[in-house]
C-alpha cells in the first residue's frame, strides 16, 4: 500500500482534520509521514518588485512542528519542512518534494479562493490533482477517520 505519505498543511482549520486522515492511514499502512508547510508569499509588483513574505519563519515552523509533534505522539515516524512558495508556485513546490522523498500518496486540504483570490490564483489541490503521477486525498473539514 502506502509506504511514503506527503501531508500538505497549512495550518488553517482544516489541518487538524488532514493530519488525523494521515494518522489512520499510516498505521494502518505502516508508511513514514512527510509534513510540508510552504511558507506563503507573494510577489508585489511596483517600482521595486519585490517578493514578500506572508508568514515569518517562526510561524511556519510551529505549523510542521504541530503536525510532527500529533504524528509522533500516535507512533507514526515523521519528518517535515517547511519550503517557500509564491502562490502560484505551491503546487510545483509540493510536487517535487513529492518527487524526491518517493512519496506515493499526496495527502492536502481542499484549496478554497472567494472574490478576486479565485480569479487570480488556481487552487493548489487542484493544481496538484492534474498534475501527480501519485495518488491524491483531498480530506475535507470534518470528515477525519481517526
Amino acid at each position: 500500500m502506502y509506504k511514503n505519505i506527503l501531508v500538505a498543511v497549512d495550518g488553517t482549520p482544516v489541518t487538524d482534520t488532514v493530519v488525523d486522515t494521515v494518522m489512520s492511514l499510516a498505521k494502518v499502512t505502516l508508511a513514514t509521514v512527510h509534513a510540508l508547510h510552504i511558507k506563503p508569499s507573494d510577489f508585489l509588483y511596483g517600482p521595486v518588485p519585490a517578493v514578500v513574505d506572508l508568514e515569518d519563519d517562526q510561524q511556519a515552523q510551529d505549523v510542521v512542528d504541530a503536525a510532527l509533534a500529533r504524528l509522533r505522539r500516535a507512533g507514526i515516524t515523521a519528518e517535515g519542512e517547511v519550503l517557500p512558495g509564491q502562490q502560484q508556485l505551491r503546487a510545483d513546490a509540493i510536487l517535487q518534494y513529492a518527487h524526491r522523498l518517493g512519496c506515493d500518496l499526496i495527502v492536502l486540504g481542499p484549496g478554497h479562493h472567494a472574490g478576486l483570490g479565485a480569479v487570480l490564483h488556481d487552487s493548489v489541490s487542484r493544481a496538484v490533482v492534474a498534475r501527480t503521477p501519485v495518488s491524491v486525498l483531498l480530506v475535507h473539514a470534518g470528515t477525519a477517520t481517526a
